[in-house]
């Protein structure tokens, strides 16, 4: 009743049965997708596909309410919420979101969106309730306006509160807590927040392996995953860029340093050319280190520009045959995406030594965990990227450009 134009979104419009039929047991009427009541207006809507999103564009409303909120991708609820505005003074705008603790490891985008109150490795963690202020994705200290790049921007507030069922006293006046406190282990992750995103049985890399890669830079490197501003002192193995071309992605180039990785990305914008990307990739090499480039796609522009200056880069296919095996023996792979991603699975396989230091980046964690491999006919074959970005809501750069950086050999040799 605070708000004059509202939106509730599901995933899945079929999954709004249960917030209809409360509908009518608190108005009485029963509810259509568009609803007016009182002269106040509620919308119901689901966003089953990425490109559903959009038949949202321009839609105003002064509370955007999404339930179950990490079932959506991440783009979902930023361009839907985009529209969280009005025209009449004094009407407060704001979005609200409910959630069960994520479950998949595509879901832990919401980990990131919400760091301080979620992440336990946060810097500085928030306390339940307290609000912080962010610009973009980036928090600030105060909520004071800022001049950046001559522009003033307003920060905006965002919170996160934990809710238990004893915190409902419907559900504990009927026994629910019973019910939740019976739950099989493997259930137990979906009432709480410390059970922590289980992986998938057919995820490449398990999520511990890649924080325990991460908790090394932590040792190394301090608690940022900033690129650092100078790392000649360290003998540099490979650079490797998996390229954008203007669009919403973004080029990232990973750098190998021995066993540490460093990543640097750029809006697809800012490599509108492959000469441009070229000179990105050459800005961050160090001597002789080869220059991997996926040439799928944009990159093989990178990489003609690259041999037009005189220099050998190295072309990465996926597709290409690989004559590699697991380290068992037992398993051929299919081909050098497959050979890419496994290598680096095994070379963060701890029971082997591993000491691959990777940056603390949410979206690293959550690219690199997020492919799934089958076998084949011809081996172990990791599913195409198109699929993963499909599931993800956006497009594996950091895992693809870290991936090419390690896959050399000489660092995964001395884990056998």
């Amino acid at each position: 009743m605070q708000h004059r134009r509202s939106l509730i979104v599901r995933r899945r419009a079929l999954d709004l049965a249960a917030i209809k039929v409360r509908f009518t047991e608190i108005t009485g009427k029963v509810p259509t997708n568009e609803n007016r009541i009182n002269g106040r207006y509620i919308q119901f809507g689901g966003c089953k596909d990425e490109s559903t999103k959009y038949k949202y564009q321009g839609a105003a409303h002064d509370l955007k309410c999404f339930d179950e909120v990490n079932q959506l991708l991440q783009s979902q609820y930023e361009y839907i919420k985009t529209w969280n505005r009005t025209a009449v003074a004094g009407q407060r705008c704001r979005t609200v979101s409910s959630f069960n603790p994520p479950t998949a490891p595509e879901q832990r985008w919401i980990i990131s969106y919400l760091a301080p109150w979620l992440d336990p490795k946060h810097p500085n963690p928030a306390q339940s309730g307290e609000i912080r202020y962010y610009i973009g994705k980036d928090e600030v200290s105060s909520p004071e306006p800022q001049t950046i790049n001559g522009k003033t921007i307003t920060p905006v507030s965002r919170c996160f509160i934990l809710s238990a069922t004893r915190d409902n006293p419907l559900l504990m006046a009927t026994g629910y807590d019973r019910i939740l406190a019976n739950l099989p282990p493997e259930l137990q992750a979906l009432t709480d927040f410390s059970a922590g995103i289980q992986d998938d049985p057919y995820q490449v890399i398990p999520t511990r392996w890649v924080e325990l890669a991460q908790d090394r830079w932590r040792s190394r490197w301090g608690e940022t995953c900033e690129p650092m501003p100078c790392i000649s002192h360290i003998p540099q193995d490979a650079v490797a860029g998996d390229i954008a071309r203007g669009g919403i992605d973004c080029t990232v180039i990973a750098t190998r340093h021995q066993d540490n990785v460093f990543l640097w990305g750029y809006p697809g914008t800012e490599t509108p050319d492959g000469m441009t990307a070229a000179g990105k990739l050459l800005q961050h090499r160090q001597g002789n280190a080869p220059i991997f480039v996926d040439v799928i796609g944009w990159g093989s522009s990178a990489y003609d520009a690259l041999k037009l200056l005189g220099h050998e880069p190295i072309a990465f296919n996926g597709a290409n045959t690989s004559y590699q095996r697991t380290r068992c023996g037992n398993f051929g792979l299919a081909n050098k995406r497959a050979e890419a991603y496994w290598k680096l699975r095994e070379a963060l396989d701890p029971e082997y030594g591993a000491t691959l230091a990777l940056p603390p980046s949410s979206k690293l964690l959550g690219d690199l965990t997020a492919a799934r491999w089958f076998l084949g006919f011809k081996g172990i074959q990791v599913e195409e990227k198109l699929a993963i970005k499909k599931r993800l809501g956006r497009s594996p750069d950091d895992a693809d450009a870290v991936v090419m950086a390690c896959e050399m050999p000489m660092l995964y040799s001395s884990a056998f």
